[in-house]
């Protein structure tokens, strides 16, 4: 499933431009009870600031996918530390997507204000970005509480420079790039000195085969 802006995650994830009165910025979540993913919530958490802090950028999150490897991420989000890359609090969790942003606020010189960022997102209308060492195009996020989680995940890439990316697979790219990334893993375990027994295992597995009974001709009625 795709979710995009204007339509289905503007109306539902980004919240109005024109605050209430006495509130400031609000940031619109999707949370999920981590013991029970069938039970919901939207949360308005109060955004500190509408501008960013010094380093930092503020990304409007305009368009994600949500496929079962996100379920995965819920389902495991215990074991494998998927929760704790935008944590919640009492019990909630944000379960996280691949998808695209657009820089609303930079305070840091080698980004700009309007570029599209590419890579690891809450389900909320805005996240904050730390960036830190930078390749290319692609950038690693230094948020504090992120630094010792796996780095895959706190890669992100900004496609208005990527010569790579092409517009007309934005669909796909959003859907399989998460799984291209995973094939590398897949591969690397299955390399010379990894666990051997377990790449053996793998490669001899079959999957088991229905039995099938040969079809019963009816008996042949006897004649006279």
């Amino acid at each position: 499933m795709l979710s995009q802006a204007p339509s289905i995650v503007q109306r539902h994830f980004f919240p109005q431009r024109r605050w209430p009165s006495g509130m400031g910025p609000m940031i619109t979540s999707f949370q999920v009870v981590k013991q029970d993913l069938a039970r919901w919530r939207w949360q308005k958490l109060p955004l500190a600031s509408a501008t960013a802090a010094e380093g930092e950028l503020l990304v409007a999150i305009t368009r994600f996918a949500f496929t079962s490897n996100n379920v995965t991420y819920a389902r495991l989000g215990a074991q494998i530390p998927y929760w704790k890359f935008f944590p919640a609090c009492n019990g909630w969790g944000r379960i996280p997507v691949w998808g695209v942003g657009r820089i609303e606020r930079s305070s840091h010189p080698c980004y700009r204000q309007g570029e599209a960022v590419y890579g690891y997102f809450p389900m909320d209308s805005h996240v904050r970005l730390q960036p830190g060492s930078r390749s290319g195009v692609r950038f690693i996020d230094e948020t504090p509480h992120r630094r010792a989680l796996p780095p895959t995940y706190n890669e992100y890439v900004l496609i208005d420079r990527d010569r790579s990316y092409d517009r007309r697979h934005a669909d796909a790219h959003l859907v399989l790039r998460p799984v291209f990334s995973l094939a590398f893993f897949c591969a690397a375990f299955l390399l010379p000195g990894s666990d051997t027994s377990t790449a053996r295992r793998l490669a001899a597995w079959r999957p088991p085969m229905p039995r099938c009974s040969a079809a019963r001709r009816p008996p042949r009625k006897r004649t006279s």
